[in-house]
């Protein structure tokens, strides 16, 4: 083959030296060129520009549905811990019992009461005319506080006993049915309206015998 390029190039007036390597061997054409495919390129193209969002889509709908699940039940807990006057490491809803926490505190917690209630379910006003007698909580006593949300029409009654130097208890919460609270409300009435107390007191005697049943246990 190299004789007869060689012979050609005599033939022809063409230098020896102008017959190169890449003459003698020419390059075979990009392997990605020679296979091009223009439907291929624009699929794979298209597959790029569509996985990126299908998949944010995918994931946004798997949050929102994780949210969706947990919103009623632990946005109202959030609601209701807020409201509390003091901090607890815990509170969870009590099975069996409608809008009934447990919570419990790593310390005791000094704050002075509304009323005490004793063993019997007997409730007694704490602040009187009179300075209480004491100012820490017995452990065969409930110290009981009150709370009104008239914003949220909310009523929190919470209990707090004492056990080994800490304390801990239950919040009753009466909630009226609004539009924020279409789940959580059990009142079809105001709470917060005081003119409706002694609806609010009984629906709390009602409510609160779990703290009674809790005292007695404790102090057998």
């Amino acid at each position: 083959m190299m004789e007869c390029l060689i012979s050609s190039a005599k033939k022809n007036n063409i230098a020896l030296s102008s017959i190169t390597q890449d003459t003698i061997r020419p390059r075979l054409p990009n392997k990605e060129k020679f296979f091009h495919c223009p439907d291929c390129q624009s699929g794979k193209q298209q597959n790029k520009q569509m996985k990126s969002p299908i998949f944010y889509i995918l994931a946004f709908a798997l949050c929102s549905c994780a949210v969706q699940r947990t919103t009623t039940s632990d946005k109202f807990a959030k609601d209701v811990r807020r409201d509390l006057p003091f901090k607890v490491s815990e509170l969870k809803a009590v099975s069996g019992h409608d809008n009934t926490y447990s919570f419990r505190s790593d310390a005791y917690i000094g704050l002075l009461p509304d009323y005490e209630v004793d063993s019997e379910g007997a409730s007694m006003i704490y602040q009187t005319t009179f300075s209480p007698t004491h100012h820490t909580q017995p452990s065969n006593i409930i110290w009981r506080n009150i709370v009104i949300n008239k914003r949220d029409k909310r009523v929190l009654c919470i209990d707090r006993l004492i056990q080994n130097g800490r304390t801990f208890g239950y919040v009753y919460v009466l909630q009226s049915e609004t539009a924020r609270y279409s789940d959580s409300g059990t009142f079809h009435w105001d709470v917060s309206n005081p003119k409706l107390l002694l609806n609010v007191s009984d629906a709390i005697e009602g409510m609160s015998e779990l703290s009674v049943e809790t005292l007695n246990a404790l102090t057998k």
